[in-house]
């Protein structure tokens, strides 16, 4: 579940308007630094907390889909080849919130061609599509990341835990 946690909000911040920004060892899923308390020079300073040294251990792991960094990386990496290769992402398309009428699920709509749905919970979610079919979609619906359609059952879409969908 930690890995979909983490997969969940790189999706959320490489899907949003804006530049992406990954501090190095976030692909590789890289733990905290709590050893930057022993270091009076930067002690004070909490960022360091996510600037540790890279653990090239770790980084070796990247190309192996058995491991925990292999997962993320391939994770990461497959969201920035959709978002390179696609318009959806053009700077120009705003990224505008939507209520999804669930707590739980974050929505947001760019442009009218692309809904971003996100379970921000650990328990199975369903929106209602006539929450955001005012722009567009719903209609015939495939996410970009999985590259499927995406089925609504009596118009409403269902999301596992901490599942995410970049609907076009």
């Amino acid at each position: 579940m930690a890995i979909k946690r983490i997969l969940l909000l790189h999706a959320m911040i490489i899907s949003y308007t804006g530049i992406p920004l990954l501090y190095s060892g976030d692909e590789l899923g890289q733990l905290n630094n709590w050893n930057y308390k022993k270091d009076p020079a930067i002690a004070h300073d909490s960022r360091w907390l996510h600037r540790g040294p890279m653990d090239w251990d770790a980084a070796a792991k990247r190309k192996d889909l058995a491991t925990v960094q292999g997962v993320i990386f391939s994770g990461i990496r497959r969201m920035i080849e959709i978002r390179k290769s696609s318009d959806l992402f053009r700077s120009d398309l705003k990224s505008t919130p939507v209520d999804t009428g669930n707590k739980a699920v974050f929505g947001f709509h760019k442009g009218s061609r692309m809904m971003v749905l996100a379970n921000f919970s650990d328990q199975v979610q369903w929106v209602d599509a006539s929450t955001f079919d005012w722009f567009g979609l719903p209609g015939e619906m495939a996410d970009l990341l999985q590259g499927r359609p995406i089925r609504t059952y009596h118009n409403r879409i269902m999301l596992g835990p901490y599942e995410f969908l970049w609907l076009a």
